[in-house]
C-alpha cells in the first residue's frame, strides 16, 4: 500500500489517499502532481521547489487567519474578524440596553446616563477605528 497526496501548483493538497501502487494519470486531478508519502493536509503544504511536505507553522492567533498558498504566510481573514467583532460589540450593546430606556436618566442620574450613552456610541463607532477589525480598542463601561 502506498500513501499519496495530489497537490496543485500552489502546493495545496487536494486529494490524499492510499493505493495498491502508483496512480495512473486518470486517477490524478487535472493540473495536479502526485507526492508518494504521508502528509498532514491541515498543518502542511507541498513545497514545489523542494518537492517535500512543509509545515505551515502556527497562525498568529488560533482563529481568524487563513494560509495564503501564494505567499506561504498566514493572513488575517478580514470577513471573519469583522463578524467576530460585530458579535462581541452587539452583545455589549445588548448587555447595556438597560441604560437606554425612558426611565434611565432618572434612575442613573444625568451624569452616569450620559457616560452610558457615550459608551454605547463608542461601541457603535468601533468600525471607524484605525485598527479595525484586527486591533480593536474596546471602550470601558461606566462604573
Amino acid at each position: 500500500m502506498k500513501h499519496y497526496a495530489c497537490y496543485d501548483s500552489l502546493g495545496r493538497y487536494v486529494v490524499v489517499g492510499v493505493s495498491e501502487g502508483d496512480l495512473i494519470p486518470d486517477d490524478v486531478p487535472d493540473a495536479c502532481s502526485v507526492y508518494y508519502g504521508v502528509v498532514n493536509v491541515v498543518t502542511q503544504y507541498h513545497n514545489t521547489a523542494t518537492d517535500i511536505p512543509t509545515e505551515k507553522g502556527a497562525p498568529p492567533t488560533p482563529d481568524g487567519y487563513t494560509f495564503n498558498y501564494t505567499t506561504k504566510t498566514w493572513e488575517p481573514d478580514t470577513a471573519y474578524m469583522i463578524y467576530k467583532v460585530k458579535v462581541i460589540r452587539d452583545q455589549k450593546l445588548l448587555d447595556s440596553d438597560w441604560t437606554d430606556t425612558a426611565s434611565a436618566p432618572a434612575r442613573l442620574g444625568q451624569t452616569l446616563y450620559a457616560q452610558w450613552q457615550t459608551y454605547r456610541q463608542d461601541l457603535r463607532n468601533i468600525p471607524e477605528q484605525s485598527g479595525y477589525p484586527l486591533n480593536v480598542v474596546w471602550p470601558t463601561p461606566p462604573q
